[in-house]
């Protein structure tokens, strides 16, 4: 018994044969012609040509589904991406605590500057 070999292709099984047939007839007119490249099509209609009538079975390539749009990043995500990074936050508290507030403030300043850019939803 053959092995039917299967043939992955977009598009219709009509066209497919059609493109079969076409690279077929230009293979044939190569066959005549001289200094001209041998035609090309599709790997798969090669493989169909090469082998043979009744030994392929058209297979149409599925669509793939459409990658999903990501959904936009939450006000939170957007906070936590512009905020100052943690160790800047602590070294910034335990100068604070010695009695040198001055980063301190800069970053409450920096915070709220944020929270202004990046409201809570209501």
């Amino acid at each position: 018994m053959k092995k039917i070999h299967e043939i992955n292709f977009s598009g219709s099984a009509i066209i497919f044969q059609q493109a079969v047939d076409d690279f077929a007839a230009a293979l044939k007119d190569h066959k005549t012609s001289e200094g001209q490249p041998a035609p090309i099509a599709h790997p798969e209609v090669e493989k169909a040509y090469r082998l043979g009538a009744g030994n392929w079975e058209y297979v149409p390539t599925p669509i793939p589904e459409p990658i999903p749009e990501p959904a936009p990043p939450t006000y939170k995500q957007l906070r936590e991406a512009e905020y100052p990074a943690m160790g800047d936050m602590i070294d910034a508290m335990a100068k604070a605590l010695e009695g040198d507030a001055s980063e301190f403030d800069q970053l409450q300043v920096t915070r709220t500057a944020i929270k202004s850019k990046y409201p809570k939803p209501v």
